[in-house]
């Protein structure tokens, strides 16, 4: 008897259910907390954050749900400086301080010679310095050279615990010599490309004279002098913008009183005699060389004056 073919339909429906099944890979259920992140890829959910350890919830902060994750960052190693860090530390600023200080008229030149010995270390540099103690008012200026750290421990040094030291003024100024630096440095190193090529082509043998030679050893010489030129002018950013220049004056008050001057006209007259002697005896000097040479001027003198009365008498007696 034939099979009826509506028996074919459950039978194509089982087999096709079956063919799925073997195809297709064995689902495993998962929590609820993982499907919700495998909808969102590379997303962190709430449950996620949850489900983090003990150990890692006891690293962090307390009630601060981010807190495993700002752990693991301290953990992990520091990242490299950004673009503005790196632009700040390769600034180059020209830093200047100037301090000015009332103090008492006959102290300053104690405080000149203390400042002067606080300079007397490594980290010191000594510029220039002057003093003067005559007229009205007795003052003294010093500039130095210092490593910025030791701002505040020069200053110490210049007070030295004195109280009769009074802070007039303190003026703070700085100098970005960033560009400068930066322009040079490239500049530089461009001549020193130029140099190297200008050197290659010194160890070639060159097919033309010797003038290519030269003409070469000339621009190599040209070069070289800008490269020396521009490192010293580097060294001396270096110099002014690795320290600190500081400017110290010392000021008292004016005297109420005018001030003597020194006995001008006393002192001319008591030198009047020393004056004479010495004028007298540059005379005498004078004549002493003069004598060898009367005697015969003398004699020609007579002899010209004998022959004119002479021609003078033949003069009359003819007329």
């Amino acid at each position: 008897m034939p099979t009826p073919r509506i028996f074919y339909i459950p039978v194509g429906i089982i087999a096709v259910a079956g063919v799925m099944l073997m195809t297709a890979p064995i689902f495993v259920p998962e929590p609820s907390s993982q499907r919700q992140s495998s909808m969102v890829p590379g997303r962190t959910t709430m449950q996620e954050l949850a489900a983090v350890p003990a150990s890692a919830d006891r690293a962090a902060a307390p009630g601060n749900s981010f807190a495993p994750a700002a752990a693991r960052m301290k953990q992990s190693p520091s990242s490299a400086p950004s673009r503005q860090e790196t632009a700040a530390m390769d600034r180059k600023l020209r830093e200047t301080h100037r301090f000015s200080f009332k103090a008492q008229r006959n102290e300053i030149a104690a405080h000149y010679q203390r400042t002067t010995e606080a300079c007397a270390v490594t980290w010191c540099t000594m510029l220039n310095g002057s003093i003067s103690t005559q007229g009205a008012s007795h003052h003294a200026n010093i500039a130095v050279r210092i490593e910025p750290n030791m701002l505040d421990r020069f200053m110490a040094a210049v007070r030295d615990g004195n109280g009769s030291l009074e802070l007039l003024e303190h003026n703070r100024s700085a100098q970005d010599m960033t560009a400068e630096f930066q322009d040079l440095s490239a500049r530089r190193e461009s001549q020193k490309a130029l140099r190297d090529r200008l050197l290659a082509l010194t160890k070639r043998p060159l097919p033309n004279d010797i003038s290519d030679l030269l003409e070469i050893e000339r621009e190599l010489a040209r070069v070289q002098g800008r490269i020396e030129s521009m490192d010293a002018r580097l060294r001396t950013i270096n110099t002014v913008t690795d320290r600190t220049t500081v400017h110290v004056s010392f000021r008292s008050d004016a005297l109420e009183r005018p001030v003597s001057h020194p006995p001008y006209i006393q002192n001319a007259l008591k030198e009047v005699s020393s004056i004479m002697s010495r004028n007298t005896a540059h005379l005498v000097k004078v004549t002493a060389s003069l004598v060898p040479y009367l005697l015969p001027l003398s004699l020609f003198g007579a002899i010209g004056l004998w022959i004119h009365r002479r021609r003078r008498r033949r003069s009359a007696k003819n007329a």
